[in-house]
């Protein structure tokens, strides 16, 4: 857990360093050499965020039939209240995730929705505070903080695969960038909120799995 915290740490540090110094020279790097026209990258990362959900989901169903090695009526019960909590808990991050675009209200790279203001189409760059979502709501990623979250869960109920997970999210969360659908100080904040709020809701839920496999 501590080791967690270390990374959570250093993503936010890394993402005010990229706000401060890298953002603004990179987006126009990549709509300089069009970079962001790559329409494939679009269609990886728009549906990953409802695959990995529901592969959380059927993980932890598995993860239930594992333990006690046989379907029965308490076991599925179990395997509901855990995806249950699970998707509460996810659905709590990202509503505080939209908070906290509401106040920064960070102007995106580029416009790709509603006419959102963008540093590509209008020429504007930075925060306008306590203005955001929608059409000034680049930072923190939503979509960068869902993949993680869900990277998380993953590698709890399946450590050897922790690579693999944590891999795709970061290819996904890369194209997000490569797209200037957002900054890189925008996915790296969103990688340390989905870490945190993963890590927290993970202890809860470890209480939470040893009461409801507790054998009788």
């Amino acid at each position: 857990m501590i080791s967690t915290y270390k990374y959570i740490l250093l993503c936010f540090i890394a993402s005010l360093i990229s706000i401060l110094w890298i953002d603004k020279s990179l987006a126009l790097f990549i709509h300089e050499y069009r970079y962001d026209k790559l329409i494939l990258l679009r269609n990886i990362t728009e549906g990953m965020p409802a695959i990995f959900i529901t592969c959380v989901i059927i993980a932890i169903f598995i993860k239930f039939y594992k333990t006690d090695s046989k379907i029965n009526l308490r076991n599925i019960l179990a395997s509901i209240l855990a995806s249950s909590y699970f998707y509460i808990m996810l659905k709590i991050t990202l509503e505080v995730k939209t908070l906290l675009k509401v106040i920064f209200g960070r102007y995106w790279p580029l416009t790709w929705t509603q006419n959102n203001l963008s540093l590509i189409k209008d020429n504007v760059y930075g925060f306008n505070w306590f203005h955001g979502y929608n059409n000034l709501g680049s930072f923190p990623s939503g979509h960068s903080t869902l993949m993680i979250f869900c990277a998380y869960w993953l590698s709890l109920l399946f450590p050897k695969q922790q690579m693999l997970f944590f891999n795709i999210s970061i290819c996904s969360i890369a194209c997000l960038i490569i797209l200037n659908y957002h900054y890189l100080g925008d996915c790296l904040a969103g990688i340390g909120i989905g870490l945190f709020f993963a890590s927290l809701s993970i202890f809860l839920y470890e209480i939470l799995c040893r009461v409801l496999t507790r054998r009788k």
